[in-house]
């Protein structure tokens, strides 16, 4: 019984440390991103795109449908019992390669004290090309997007919510290699 007890121990600490040492070889291989903080007006480049936060704005529901009129069809989709604002962040991206490049806003979110949130496709704009959520960049082109996102009562704590137009939110387009924060 006693050898028993200590083959099993044994075999447990094998497994142990082999799977501690995968967990160091795959921090090693991946380490952790280097932190990229753009100031306010500043822009960044990454992979050939370069970012400029143009401004943004903060709407309560009732000021964006009054903005927005083609809000009202997607009415339904707050039908949750709760208070909501939506940010727009206006956005400047450029190509800066030789070559076409697709971009996707769907890979841009935002971040404020523990808090993160994609792009939310659930409204329009008045102008068409406001509603775009994909591009083709050409070399030296540039493009003016609109990214929209849900800021819902639930899921901020009360004291943060009551104070949201004075919360300071990140632009995020890129995670990793390197952590992009642009201010807002």
């Amino acid at each position: 019984m006693k050898k028993k007890k200590i083959l099993i121990i044994l075999v447990l600490i094998c497994i142990s440390i082999l799977y501690f040492m995968q967990c160091f070889k795959v921090n090693k291989a991946y380490p952790a991103p280097e932190i990229v903080n753009v100031k306010k007006g500043d822009s960044v480049d990454i992979n050939g795109l370069s970012y400029k936060v143009l401004g943004h704005d903060l709407k309560d529901m009732e000021d964006f449908k009054k903005h927005i009129p083609t809000y009202a069809k997607y009415d339904d989709v707050f039908s949750l019992k709760c208070d909501y604002n939506i940010l727009i962040v206006d956005l400047e991206v450029k190509n800066n390669t030789k070559n076409n490049y697709s971009f996707q806003i769907y890979d841009i979110c935002i971040e404020s004290c523990g808090f993160t949130n994609g792009v939310s496709d659930d409204y329009e704009f008045e102008k068409e090309e406001d509603n775009q959520k994909s591009f083709d960049i050409k070399p030296g082109e540039s493009v003016k997007v609109k990214l929209t996102y849900s800021l819902a009562e639930k899921m901020f704590n009360k004291s943060i919510w009551e104070n949201i137009e004075n919360t300071k939110f990140v632009l995020v387009p890129s995670l990793y290699p390197k952590n992009v924060r642009m201010e807002i």
